[in-house]
């Protein structure tokens, strides 16, 4: 099975990928910063704050010398963001998310697709 076609539920996609511990690769911090920004994505609202405590929870857990590193500080600065949006409201999170989105694809230089996302 293609990999679109698996995951066309999202429920497997959520099950095989999202919270499968055997996927990742990079750090707990990470880990649990692809799954707020994830569930934030498509709308599981109910599991976006438990990820962005474990966040903080990796990052309390950082020796000093490490939490003055600017990627640490950014995904800090980014859960928290995350999580005043989601005080706000479901649609102060999707706000969020299409406009990180878009920052994202301009940071990739891909102005281009952005155009034809419009057209």
């Amino acid at each position: 099975i293609p990999w679109f076609k698996k995951y066309e539920d999202l429920d497997v996609f959520f099950e095989e990928v999202v919270e499968n511990d055997g996927k990742y690769f990079w750090t707990e911090i990470y880990k649990y910063l692809f799954r707020a920004t994830t569930f934030a994505k498509f709308k599981k609202y109910s599991k976006i704050q438990e990820n962005i405590d474990k966040v903080r929870e990796e990052y309390n857990k950082l020796p000093d010398e490490e939490k003055a590193y600017d990627f640490y500080n950014a995904i800090l600065k980014e859960v928290d963001e995350l999580e005043e949006k989601l005080k706000e409201g479901e649609e102060s999170v999707e706000k969020h998310i299409e406009a990180m989105e878009y920052k994202s694809l301009l940071d990739w230089k891909m102005e281009k697709l952005l155009k034809n996302k419009v057209k």
